[in-house]
């Protein structure tokens, strides 16, 4: 489920129940610094470590404190560091995107040359600006959405393999930069709404994606030509169908060659993927859309792979095997270093995500044959970690046949060479290769997942692996095509990303950003530190506690809990994230935070998140109560008056808690929360509850449903949704709403009209965080109205 938490939130009062009146809302109080309660001279106070301290006089708060407009202006509080980086063929030069000087919400384009570590700006997001602005296509707007594209500017840049030029997509409009001549030119007079342009490695040709069908353009002349002439509203070519690209990590439908002859492409049939009817409400006007969703249990879309020949203009199709409800997970050209020369590698999922299989294939008679076959009882993780060797006929795979992912050196009929990983390690996912010095490098979660390291592993599976990176926290790395080089994104807690480039060795060539952050340090921050908390089973969950400043240390201080949980969902780590400046707002307000990962999350190993197979709004939710009770016993905590609060998935478990555990919560905030599953797409559902018509799973899907126990709503509960939401649809918080109304119980909620999952738009955030301040304010804080 690649649901993205968003920065912010917020919300007005809602009285009436029903659709009419859901715009009849009363406007939260404004929000206000905590006002203590009565003092209880009986309480023990909480010092800055969470242990009992002596008794101290009233300390207000003293410093700067973070408001709403500075989470949210164009200063940001993270600083200016560098993403998205991409390294030339060559290794000579870094691309990278960076925040605009004047507005950090806008990238710019940039590059370093590594020789001599002179940065300078490539293009500016200003410069591409169009005196006539594209509206974006429904599918362009789609596939920002499925991407989580929340900056502005130049979001993504494409630059070829033979160094010829860098595309960038801005605006809906493609435009191409020349490196030698430093010129940008736009490539389309008329733009047609097209998807995932991709220049050829050769850097002579471009493809993208308009209308449902595969064109290519010459770059030197701007021919264009379509590759396919299929393409109608129900069939398209080239493009990744929804639960790819929403649920599989694969955002693309095509793939070139690595000669630039060629372009292995998806072609994708809807015609029998349920039709729903799905409202698009705005605040002047409702638009119902027609939207092919597969709902789990329903069928998908039936998708199989072609390569095109660009000399021929005709496509050969792949052998998939005999099976057609599959899911098509990765497609990638890979040379094989034996007589069969160049193939397209093939990665399967079995419709129940139980048995992924590998194959190889003919991109000219499109015959395949079977490398190896994986099989889970429960599901497979799919991965990236196929690297092909050059000079032998072998590649490296990674597995979690042991419960944690493995790396193993195989050869192309499958057999298992050597393993070069073992536990206690497991893997995250491969980062580099490189042939002549014998290493593989890889990331690897640590301290029960709460840090990503760089290893290096051996090709021969000889010695032990050995940590490259040395500071504690977490670091992104990319690589150079050589391995000789890599980039390293790092952040910890109350740090924001720094950024250095290192030789393979793992010394420093130059720190591109060191970003110490003096605009966040200038704003008092709430002490923070990690808490181990018991789960019913013994389990240590990972936890992250942030204490309050201000207020009166003699009163027992009220708490809000956040999670998101779920398989794959992850919040504690040390690591800089978007919530920390939010989490840190909550604490100078006088609230404890309590940030909490429960069994089910991501980084701990296959057979840690495999916990909550079958298990939703069960053991996570135990997990999330064993939290509670756990801070409610703390010293210096009020258990009567804990929070909780969560999004998409965080935002079910938050309701599905509260109606399971009584009044152990005082409020609740549930943003784009999920009612049923069986309304949610199959690649996930089915994923973690198997079909909802299978005997197995319908006891899963029965537990899981927050709606057949709305009657135990005993709390303060608010509903919070976008009224375009094409993910988690309205009618999740819809089906609770009448729930609620059915068995009398009272509850609040907001609608954002026009917004979607991930409700953007800095005023709506602001809105949506304000109220959400001002809620927990209302039910947590004595003595308010």
């Amino acid at each position: 489920m690649s649901l993205q938490i968003p920065r912010q939130l917020g919300a007005r009062r809602a009285l009436a129940p029903t659709i009419v009146a859901l715009f009849s809302m009363v406007q939260f109080p404004a929000c206000e610094p905590v006002k203590p309660a009565k003092p209880d001279p009986t309480a023990p106070t909480l010092d800055r470590f969470g242990a009992a301290s002596p008794k101290t006089s009233p300390t207000p708060f003293v410093g700067k404190r973070l408001e709403l407009d500075d989470l949210f202006g164009p200063k940001s509080l993270a600083g200016r560091p560098p993403g998205k980086f991409k390294w030339s063929s060559d290794g000579a030069h870094l691309y990278y995107l960076r925040p605009s000087a004047t507005d950090a919400r806008v990238l710019d384009l940039w590059q370093i040359h590594t020789s001599t570590g002179k940065a300078s700006v490539l293009v500016t997001a200003a410069s591409l600006r169009s005196a006539t602005p594209v509206k974006l296509t429904e599918a362009q707007k789609a596939a920002r959405e499925r991407r989580r594209v929340r900056s502005r500017g130049i979001t993504s840049f494409l630059p070829d393999k033979a160094g010829r030029g860098i595309v960038l997509p801005v605006g809906g409009i493609l435009h191409h930069y020349d490196p030698k001549t430093g010129q940008t030119r736009r490539l389309l007079k008329k733009p047609g709404g097209e998807l995932d342009p991709k220049p050829s490695p050769d850097g002579k040709s471009l493809a993208f994606v308009r209308s449902g069908n595969l064109w290519v353009m010459n770059l030197a002349t701007g021919r264009q030509r379509a590759l396919t002439k299929t393409g109608k509203s129900t069939l398209s070519n080239g493009v990744a169908e929804f639960v790819a690209a929403e649920e599989l990590d694969r955002h693309t439908g095509y793939w070139w060659s690595p000669d630039s002859k060629r372009i292995a492409y998806a072609e994708v049939d809807e015609s029998g993927v349920k039709v729903i009817q799905r409202p698009e409400i705005h605040a002047t006007r409702t638009k119902v859309v027609s939207q092919r969703y597969p709902a789990s249990g329903t069928a998908n879309a039936k998708v199989r792979l072609g390569v095109a020949n660009l000399a021929t203009g005709r496509t050969t199709w792949v052998d998939l095997g005999a099976t057609a409800d599959r899911y098509l997970a990765r497609v990638r050209w890979v040379k094989t270093s034996t007589p069969a020369g160049t193939r397209v590698a093939v990665q399967t999922l079995s419709r129940d995500q139980r048995t992924l299989t590998l194959r190889l294939a003919d991109p000219a008679t499109g015959a395949s044959r079977v490398v190896l076959t994986e099989r889970d009882p429960r599901y497979i993780n799919l991965h990236k970690d196929l690297r092909p060797l050059k000079k032998r006929p072998a590649f490296v795979w990674s597995t979690e046949a042991s419960g944690s992912r493995q790396l193993g050196l195989y050869d192309w009929n499958g057999k298992l060479l050597r393993p070069l990983s073992k536990k206690p390690l497991f893997i995250h996912k491969v980062v580099g290769l490189d042939e002549e010095s014998g290493a593989l490098w890889a990331t690897v979660p640590t301290g029960r997942g709460k840090e990503l390291h760089l290893y290096r592993f051996a090709l021969d599976g000889k010695g032990a692996p050995r940590r490259i990176s040395k500071r504690a926290g977490w670091h992104q790395i990319t690589f150079n095509r050589k391995s000789s080089h890599y980039v390293d994104r790092y952040s910890a807690l109350s740090t924001p990303p720094q950024v250095r480039l290192h030789r393979a060795d793992g010394s420093v060539v130059q720190t591109l950003d060191a970003n110490e952050a003096k605009h966040y340090r200038s704003f008092t921050l709430a002490a923070s530190r990690f808490v181990e908390i018991p789960a019913e089973d013994g389990t240590i969950l990972n936890g992250l506690l942030l204490h309050p400043l201000g207020g009166t240390p003699q009163t027992r201080a009220p708490a809000i809990i956040y999670t998101y949980g779920g398989p794959h969902g992850r919040s504690v780590a040390n690591r800089w994230r978007r919530m920390e400046p939010w989490h840190q707002y909550l604490a100078q307000r006088g609230f404890v935070v309590l940030i909490v990962d429960g069994r089910g999350t991501a980084y701990r190993g296959k057979t840690f998140e495999a916990k909550l197979h079958m298990q939703f709004g069960r053991v996570d939710v135990a997990d999330v109560a064993a939290a509670a009770r756990w801070l409610g016993s703390r010293p210096g905590i009020d258990k009567d008056r804990l929070g909780l609060w969560g999004w998409s998935y965080g935002g079910y478990l938050t309701v599905t808690t509260l109606l399971r555990t009584g009044k152990l919560f005082a409020a609740g905030v549930a943003v784009a929360p999920v009612a049923d599953w069986t309304l949610y797409d199959t690649a996930y559902t089915e994923r973690y509850l198997g079909h909802p018509r299978s005997k197995a799973a319908k006891k899963a899907y029965a537990q899981s449903n927050p709606v057949r126990f709305a009657k135990g709503l005993q709390t303060n509960l608010l509903l919070v949704h976008g009224m375009a939401d094409d993910n988690v649809l309205l009618q999740h918080t819809l089906m609770l709403t009448q729930a609620f109304q059915k068995h009398g119980r009272r509850f609040d909620l907001m609608l954002y009209p026009g917004k979607k999952h991930s409700i953007k738009g800095t005023a709506t955030r602001k809105h949506l965080l304000d109220g959400l301040l001002a809620y927990f304010q209302r039910h947590l804080i004595r003595g308010r109205p």
